[in-house]
């Protein structure tokens, strides 16, 4: 098994490397189709329905919950094993993610609940599943360290780069000073467009990082 763990973790490695070097190369197609045309070139539209970067993204909370799943039936290794309805509850979270990126499930709350309210639903859904399976968390942070803290700053990233950069937004139009600058440009391309290829960046990096830590995590199972 030490043959397997070595080999999904050099994957692993390249898995990372690539996946970042595709986004890099995603969000430049992105500003610089809006600055050499001005207009966003439909593919890599990081505001569209079922572009290449919301694909990416479903593709991401589809292989974690997955790997979640690969999970649950394995028998117990030497150290504690996460909880059934730990896995269970997180897994279908993620399969609720993925179709979310697909079809936009969160635009439609938007509307539904009239403007950022969606945000903190899910940022309060998340944050109480986190009190209520602290323990779980606990187990984890003392048997698979590296791979917990992999996770809670790849959930950092995505939640300060994603949600942050949105809220401090609907934060800044409340008071009508974001508008003044959002139109603002900087190499041909707006504020709100660098804005929202920051956003979109950072949630596709923190979920590089989560799945990153999850096949290492496997690695290690497999290894025991």
């Amino acid at each position: 098994m030490l043959t397997s763990f070595k080999s999904l973790r050099q994957t692993s490695d390249h898995l990372l490397i690539g996946l970042i070097a595709i986004e890099v190369l995603i969000g430049l197609m992105y500003l610089g189709s809006i600055a050499f045309t001005g207009q966003v070139y439909p593919p890599v539209d990081f505001d569209g329905q079922a572009t290449i970067p919301s694909l990416l993204q479903a593709m991401h909370f589809l292989t974690i919950g997955l790997l979640i799943l690969w999970i649950l039936p394995q028998p117990r290794s030497r150290f504690p094993h996460p909880s059934r309805p730990f896995l269970i509850t997180f897994a279908v979270l993620l399969f609720y993610a993925t179709i979310d990126e697909v079809f936009k499930v969160h635009l439609q709350l938007h509307h539904f609940l009239g403007g950022q309210y969606w945000k903190w639903l899910y940022l309060s859904s998340f944050t109480a599943l986190m009190i209520w399976r602290y323990r779980d968390f606990a187990i984890l942070w003392h048997h698979y360290r590296r791979e917990t803290c992999l996770v809670f700053i790849g959930i950092v990233v995505f939640v300060i780069g994603g949600y942050g950069s949105e809220i401090l937004k609907d934060v800044l139009s409340a008071g009508n000073s974001y508008e003044a600058i959002a139109q603002e440009r900087i190499a041909g391309v707006t504020v709100e467009n660098l804005r929202v290829a920051y956003e979109e960046f950072s949630e596709l990096l923190g979920e590089n990082l989560i799945l990153y830590a999850c096949l290492q995590f496997v690695g290690k199972r497999l290894e025991a």
